[in-house]
């Protein structure tokens, strides 16, 4: 499937998933540490020298933990998301080249960014896809069946926590 801008819209301003997403709490909130320590667990699992919890907004996507790297305000413009595409198709989105994939063709900033190679998990609140858990490599790769079901593993325990944090305590 390609970038089709209206259904992507479609999904990105559905006003479900949006609630859904700010019935979280988690937009523009502080870092965490059991978000931090999830982030680093991702790294470590699958290899990966980047890891990212993304909240997909309407407008942006927010960085609720990131490792491995250094985005200063923790968000970016949906432009530069592959994130929103885990949104959209509301399942697993793994990408071995970004240069050649169909859905980053259009996104030639993302290899002089440092990324390559992307595989994101969704992330479910109220049954709606309100971002991803992500790994990101800088050179091109072949994700492996124990990374895709590690990642897989470790989206659940985000879910927990993010429910957690939904409901005003920390597991």
């Amino acid at each position: 499937m390609t970038d089709n801008k209206d259904e992507m819209n479609s999904v990105l301003l559905d006003a479900d998933r949006l609630a859904a997403l700010r019935s979280t709490g988690l937009l523009d909130s502080p870092e965490d540490d059991i978000f931090d320590s999830l982030t680093r667990l991702v790294c470590r699992n699958l290899s990966a020298p980047m890891s990212l919890i993304t909240l997909v907004d309407n407008d942006r996507q927010f960085f609720k933990s990131q490792s491995g790297m250094a985005i200063l305000d923790r968000q970016a413009p949906l432009s530069h998301s592959i994130c929103k595409f885990v949104v959209r198709e509301k399942s697993m989105v793994i990408i071995e080249d970004v240069r050649t994939h169909p859905f980053t063709l259009d996104k030639l900033a993302l290899p002089s960014m440092g990324v390559l190679s992307y595989i994101g998990a969704p992330l479910l609140s109220d049954g709606q896809v309100i971002g991803s858990l992500c790994a990101v490599d800088k050179v091109a790769r072949r994700w492996t069946e124990d990374q895709v079901l590690a990642l897989e593993d470790l989206a659940s325990v985000t879910m927990l926590q993010i429910t957690a944090h939904k409901i005003g305590s920390k597991l």
